[in-house]
């Protein structure tokens, strides 16, 4: 391409997706680009001879009183040919523009356009990989691309072409390397996508970055482990509350509150007392600054911070906004770490493997190089950096780390290996942050990495028991496991390792083959067990064939003679086959220094395929407790697939291990739990004896409950639990739309039952009400993130929401005012998990539903009302649909969840109206 070429960046907005189907264009824009500038931008209306829906008016803001008198596209055609004749056509999402585009002109009696066409959704994959979306808006909301008016095809025009300036100047910035892989994975981009990558190499005197360097033919950023010992020098814990407010002066409105428990934290991080702390403190008050800076002042290279929270999100807010706004305040410098388990990293050995493979499809070519792109910007190598909750295929498993460290740690990989580098990166931080889950599975870990001298810190604790349960199983999917082998043993067959080891003696030979024949053995075995399991249980067969997940424990007992016959052969040959494993890694080990490359990866592949059988062998093992009925143990079965009968897993829980680790977490010298919501956790310390090791102090809040909130309770309300499922739905049905029609405040409704919440969508949905409001249910409009962002973005959008919507969101100041709760967050008895917890606390002599379900219901109602209220000059209404909540026998306990001198009235219909006069006053 050459470097006087002229883009056309083209946008249209059309009546329909589907010119096949006679859908026409109704608004032609395009934006010229040379000599990297955008030079001139034109747009006009086309009549499409067609009406143009209600829909479509209101999306593009093109009516048909507009068009009316604008002309028809053979009118515009021969104009358009010239204007883009000569020019490379550029579009987000070229696939569309171009190929309706010549539709429209061979309709017209035209050639089609006779010029190369490049997509900006590829190159912004590809060249902004730690992008979170691509639509043009997203783009536009963090590249700032001056788009003000979306589905406008002259503004659309014009900010691709922005974006098409920026893309340049980023790929002018990569390495030689990284670019000329690009070049070749780009053969299978669609249309010619890969002339862009032509036109950047041919560039005079690019701006390289050079802070790369290339190894085994990929480039990589250059970093460093960031060490701090002597980081704090003399500092010391300022005392005096002038002092602290000195810090924040410049960087932070600091509220008393948050200075008292500043003075809590340190007091009891020097403290020579045996104690845990449990600090309870409201959303939106602070508590992660106060009880951050003061661990910062204690931390050494011998005591670190270990901060845990619940989620992989929450783990990256925490380092990119909490811990950099004290970087900035402190007057010191200090080092932070990212501790998640291995297969959150990339793995590079694998990633050049698929680099020198020849064939690939066109998803893996822009999944490759979009990996390559990241690999010159990221430090970390963690794939979270570049992979949402879309990212599912194949593709992302394959370049995930796996193989244990010591299998990396004497190869040329070792030194730039991700996960090792976040192991050495932990070891030298001041502040780690992990997970609950991760923290959950090292502190029983015989290779632990998380330092036990050190200050334990974790948010939202309330979670953490769940987690320490959660780790404690094991699964077993029959169907899973002859997948397994059928992809690496059977379809390669018994003469595979031959192809592979040439230096191969006779005896691995011979294990090979019996390691497939085993397999096959295996697969006809397992496929008998599947079949004795689903005739051995009464099934839920309404809710597998609505495609529900499902769960139903087991007992000894319900297994006939036969499968429990087969199971424990299964047993034997599933350990005579991983001895014999064992046996071929040990006689390939021998020779794997003689091997070539390609050799060398084949028996890399073999190890990593050995550690996933040894993952199968262990979680049979433990399913193998159900044989012997060890006491302890609970084991169910679990499908989210209608498919039972060959597509489910058991599940095996062991309590002991969970017990472990409560007692090895109570071990730890200084701990500090922090939450909004504690119900539970002391019942925890009673049971294990540790009462008088736990101080719990509840933080004040920093907000004016009786002036910025109110709860209010419609008078007319059905009991919940006294109706049937089709009455309920109509009545929170006729309370949405009552309560969407009196006020224009963003409304989150919040749903115990995603059923629940798609049948009252279904009822609601056409209702004139969301002719102006926009109206967003989940699982039906997109991800959590997605959502989320719209909810933020769109003033008076409803947005229906459940599970995941109770907690971890942050929607501040005028994004939610209004909270409707549906139906008091009880968990449902079916749920396993429930079952556990509550079999367990009866059998401690305690009654399940106060010590289980109503302190869970009470921290899931208190972190929903928490949503509410963030700032101190926020205003926030709860509307509750649930008469449990004042009559019931449990209401005052319930009624706790909330802050005492939060106003609770109820409300008649009629006074619904007056909603917004709360907001106004």
């Amino acid at each position: 391409m050459k470097q006087s070429v002229r883009f056309a960046v083209v946008d249209l907005e059309t009546t329909g997706s589907s010119y096949k189907q006679g859908d026409r264009i109704i608004q032609f824009g395009c934006s010229f680009i040379q000599n990297n500038k955008v030079t001139e931008t034109i747009e006009f209306k086309i009549n499409p001879e067609r009406r143009i829906a209600p829909e479509i008016e209101q999306l593009t803001g093109v009516t048909n009183e507009m068009v009316e008198k604008s002309p028809y596209f053979s009118e515009v055609a021969p104009l358009i040919a010239q204007l883009l004749d000569s020019c490379v056509f550029v579009a987000h999402n070229v696939d569309f523009d171009f190929n309706f585009l010549n539709f429209e002109l061979e309709q017209a009696g035209y050639e089609k356009l006779q010029v190369s066409a490049i997509d900006t959704v590829i190159l912004s994959r590809i060249l902004l990989p730690q992008e979170s979306a691509y639509s043009l808006q997203a783009l536009n909301e963090s590249m700032d691309l001056g788009l003000t008016k979306a589905h406008d095809a002259g503004e659309d025009a014009q900010a691709t072409a922005y974006l098409l300036l920026k893309l340049i100047n980023k790929a002018e910035t990569l390495p030689q390397l990284t670019l000329s892989t690009l070049y070749q994975l780009a053969q299978n981009y669609p249309f010619q996508t890969d002339n862009f990558f032509d036109f950047i190499l041919t560039k005079q005197n690019r701006a390289e970055n050079k802070n790369h360097f290339y190894f085994e033919g990929i480039a990589l950023k250059e970093s460093k482990i960031i060490e701090s010992s002597n980081y704090r020098v003399d500092k010391q814990y300022p005392q005096e509350l002038s002092d602290k407010k000195a810090l924040f002066e410049n960087y932070y409105e600091v509220r008393p509150h948050q200075l008292e428990m500043m003075d809590v934290i340190h007091d009891y991080l020097i403290s020579s007392k045996e104690e845990h702390l449990a600090m309870e403190a409201p959303s939106g008050s602070g508590k992660t600054l106060a009880y951050l800076l003061p661990a910062l002042y204690e931390a050494s290279e011998q005591h670190p911070v270990i901060l845990s929270t619940y989620s992989i999100p929450l783990q990256h807010q925490l380092v990119e906004e909490d811990i950099q706004t004290l970087k900035k305040i402190l007057p010191f410098d200090f080092s932070i770490a990212i501790l998640k388990g291995q297969s959150h990293y990339v793995d590079l050995e694998v990633v050049v493997h698929l680099l020198r493979q020849g064939e690939r499809d066109q998803t893996e070519s822009v999944n490759l190089s979009k990996l390559l792109v990241w690999l010159t910007e990221t430090n970390t190598g963690d794939l979270d950096e570049i992979i949402n909750e879309n990212h599912t295929h194949p593709f992302w498993k394959k370049v995930r780390s796996t193989k244990h460290h010591s299998m990396i740690s004497s190869t040329i990989w070792a030194e730039h290996d991700f996960f090792l580098r976040s192991r050495q990166a932990a070891s030298k931080a001041r502040v780690i942050v992990t997970n609950h889950a991760f923290l959950a599975h090292d502190i029983l870990s015989e290779d632990s990495i998380l330092p036990k001298e050190g200050y334990f810190i974790c948010d939202e604790a309330h979670h953490l028991f769940d987690y320490f349960q959660q780790v404690s199983t094991s699964e077993f999917s029959f169907y899973a496991f002859q997948n397994f082998l059928d992809q690496n043993f059977i379809e390669k067959g018994s003469f595979f390792i031959r192809e592979q080891l040439e230096p191969a003696n006779m005896r691995t030979k011979v294990y090979y083959q019996q390691l497939v024949s085993n397999s096959e053995y295996l697969i006809e075995e397992s496929e008998k067990i599947q079949h004795f399991f689903t005739k051995s249980f009464n099934f839920n067969i309404e809710d597998i064939s609505q495609g529900r997940s499902f769960q139903k424990e087991i007992q000894l007992e319900q297994l006939t003679l036969r499968t429990k016959r087969y199971l424990q052969g299964f047993s034997h040959l599933f350990l005579e086959t991983f001895e014999l494993f064992q046996l071929l890694l040990e006689e390939v080990l021998l020779i794997y220094p003689e091997l070539n490359d390609e050799s060398q990866l084949f028996i890399d592949d073999l190890y990593e395929t050995y550690q996933r059988f040894t993952d199968y062998y262990h979680s049979y093992q433990d399913l193998n407790q159900l044989i012997l009925n060890q006491k302890g143990s609970k084991h169910w079965i679990s499908t989210s697939n209608h498919r039972l009968n060959d597509q489910f897993s058991i599940v095996t829980y062991q309590h002991d291990l969970f017990e472990k680790r409560i007692r090895e977490l109570f071990k730890l010298d200084k701990l500090i739990y922090c939450s909004a919501a504690l119900e539970g956790l002391e019942k925890y310390y009673q049971l294990y004896h540790q009462e008088s090791t736990l101080r719990k102090i509840i933080a004040p809040s920093p907000f004016n409950y009786r002036k910025q909130t109110k709860i209010l309770i419609p008078e007319d309300l059905l009991p919940v639990n006294a109706v049937p499922n089709k009455d309920y739905e109509e009545m929170l049905a006729h309370y949405i739309k009552m309560i969407v029609e009196s006020t224009s405040q963003s409304i989150l409704i919040l749903f115990n039952s995603i059923s629940t919440l798609e049948n009252v969508y279904s009822l609601i949905k056409s209702d004139p009400l969301f002719d102006r409001r926009a109206l967003f249910a989940q699982g039906i409009h997109g991800t959590r993130h997605r959502l989320i962002r719209r909810f933020r973005k769109i003033d008076q959008s409803v947005l229906l929401g459940s599970h995941s919507f109770w907690e971890g969101i942050d929607l501040p100041g005028q994004s939610l005012s209004i909270l409707v709760v549906t139906r008091l967050p009880f968990e449902s008895p079916q749920d396993i998990w429930h079952q556990i917890r509550s079999q367990y606390f009866t059998s401690q002599k305690d009654n399940s539903f106060y010590t289980v379900s109503l302190p869970r219901a009470k921290e899931k109602l208190k972190q929903g009302f928490g949503r509410l209220i963030r700032h101190p000059d926020d205003k926030g209404i709860m509307i509750l649909l649930d008469d449990r909540f004042v009559y019931s026998k449990y209401s005052d306990e319930i009624q706790k969840a909330v802050p005492s001198e939060t106003p609770i009235e109820f409300i008649a219909d009629e006074d619904f109206s007056k909603i917004n006069d709360f907001f106004n006053d």
